[in-house]
C-alpha cells in the first residue's frame, strides 16, 4: 500500500474582527500561562494546574473552551522547551520564557475547518477569506496555525496525503547553483537564470545601513523601518523567483517526457555558503516538489556528493581548468561543471529508481 506524506500549506488569509480579536486575547493568556508555569516552577499535571488558574478568567473574557484546551497546551509546550534549554545548559536562558509572537494552535473539525467542494475556509467559526495565490491539498488536516506577521496574517497547515503511486516513464535531474539552475537527463541539459544576486543586493544595502549608523541605528525607526523594508523585497524577489523555477522544472520533465525528478540533498551541500544561500536552495526545493505532486509527477533525493567532479563516463576524479570547466584525469573527459553535476544526479537518481523497482517487484514476494 501506499504510504503518506505531510506537507505544509502556507496562506494569506484575511481573518473577521471577531477572529483577530480571540487571536490577541489567545496571545495574551499564553503569556500569562507561560509565566505563571515558570514563577511557580510547575513540573506536573500542567493541564488541570492551568484549568483550575485560568478557565474562568479566560471564560469571562469570552474565548471559547476549545480555544482555551489549545492555548493550554501552546503554553505547556513553550514553558518545557524552555525548561529544557533551562537544564540542557547549552545557552543561558533569559529569567523568564517569553511569548511576544500572536500565534494560535487551532484545532481541525474544532477551531478550523476547510470546505473543500464550496472553497471556503472557517476560522473559530467565522467565514476567511484566502488572499493571493494559495497551496491546496486533498488530504487529511492535522495541526493548523494562525501567525500574524508585518506583512498580515498567515495560516500554517500540516497536510497528511497519500502517497500516489508514479509508475516511472523517465526522469531528470535538477542541480541549483547561484545564479541558474541546470535540469535535464543525460542528453540534454537546459538552464534557467535565478534572481539571488538581485535578492543579495538588497541585503547587503541593509546590512550596510546597519553598519553605517552603528549605535543609532537601534534607536532610529526610520532607519529600522528602511532596514525591514529592504529584507522584505529580498525576500519577494526569491519568493517570485523560487515559484517559477518549480513551474519551469516541472515544464522541463513534460517536454522530456518524464515524471521523476531528480533533487540534491540539502544535508550535503556545502555548509560553507551563506545561510540565505542555503534557504534559497531548501524554498526551491520545496516549490518543485509542490509542482510535482500537482502534476502527478514523484521526487527523487540523491547525495549531491562531488557530483560536479566526478567523470559521468568513467567515474574517475575531475579537476577543474577554467570558466567552470573540468576535465576527467582518467579518460581526458572535459565539459562544464554544471552540466557534469546534472549527468551525475540523473545517474544516482536512475540507479536508485530502478533499485527500488527491484525490491517491489513480485520476484521479491512483495
Amino acid at each position: 500500500m501506499a504510504g503518506t506524506t505531510e506537507t505544509t500549506i502556507k496562506l494569506k488569509v484575511a481573518p473577521s474582527h471577531e477572529t483577530k480579536h480571540l487571536a490577541y486575547l489567545y496571545a495574551k493568556a499564553k503569556r500569562e500561562m507561560v509565566r505563571y508555569l515558570a514563577e511557580n516552577s510547575i513540573t506536573a499535571d500542567f493541564m488541570d494546574t492551568l484549568h483550575k488558574q485560568f478557565y474562568a478568567k479566560l471564560k469571562q473574557r469570552g474565548m471559547p473552551l476549545a480555544l482555551i484546551l489549545d492555548c493550554y497546551k501552546d503554553a505547556i509546550n513553550t514553558y518545557k522547551s524552555w525548561v529544557g534549554v533551562k537544564i540542557k545548559g547549552a545557552q543561558e536562558p533569559k529569567k523568564l520564557p517569553k511569548a511576544k509572537k500572536v500565534s494560535v494552535i487551532l484545532t481541525p473539525g474544532i477551531t478550523f475547518s476547510f470546505d473543500i467542494y464550496n472553497q471556503k475556509l472557517y476560522i473559530l467559526g467565522k467565514e476567511t477569506k484566502i488572499l493571493g495565490h494559495s497551496k491546496l491539498y486533498f488530504g487529511e488536516l492535522a495541526q493548523s496555525r494562525l501567525i500574524k506577521k508585518d506583512d498580515g496574517w498567515y495560516l500554517h497547515t500540516t497536510v497528511k496525503m497519500k502517497e500516489r503511486r508514479v509508475r516511472p516513464r523517465g526522469l531528470i535531474a535538477v542541480d541549483i547553483n547561484e545564479e541558474f539552475i541546470m535540469a535535464g537527463n543525460n542528453e540534454i541539459v537546459v538552464e534557467v537564470p535565478t534572481r539571488f544576486y538581485d535578492a543579495w543586493h538588497y541585503i547587503k544595502v541593509a546590512e550596510g545601513l546597519k553598519e553605517k549608523y552603528g549605535e543609532k541605528f537601534k534607536y532610529s525607526r526610520r532607519i529600522q523601518f528602511r532596514y525591514r523594508q529592504l529584507y522584505k523585497k529580498a525576500k519577494l524577489i526569491l519568493m517570485d523567483s523560487a515559484k517559477k523555477i518549480g513551474k519551469w522544472v516541472v515544464d522541463v520533465a513534460t517536454m522530456l517526457n518524464a515524471n521523476v525528478i531528480v533533487l540534491e540533498k540539502i544535508q550535503g551541500l556545502d555548509m560553507s555558503k551563506t545561510m540565505s544561500l542555503l534557504f534559497q536552495y531548501k524554498r526551491i526545493q520545496e516549490w518543485i516538489e509542490w509542482q510535482a505532486r500537482k502534476h502527478g509527477m514523484k521526487v527523487l533525493y540523491v547525495s549531491p556528493r562531488y557530483s560536479s567532479l566526478t567523470c559521468p563516463k568513467c567515474k574517475g576524479p575531475m579537476t577543474e581548468t577554467k570558466d567552470r570547466m573540468v576535465k576527467c584525469l582518467n579518460c581526458g573527459f572535459e565539459d562544464n561543471r554544471d552540466y557534469v553535476a546534472v549527468r551525475n544526479l540523473y545517474g544516482r537518481g536512475y540507479w536508485l529508481l530502478s533499485t527500488a523497482l527491484r525490491k517491489s517487484s513480485p520476484e521479491k514476494g512483495e
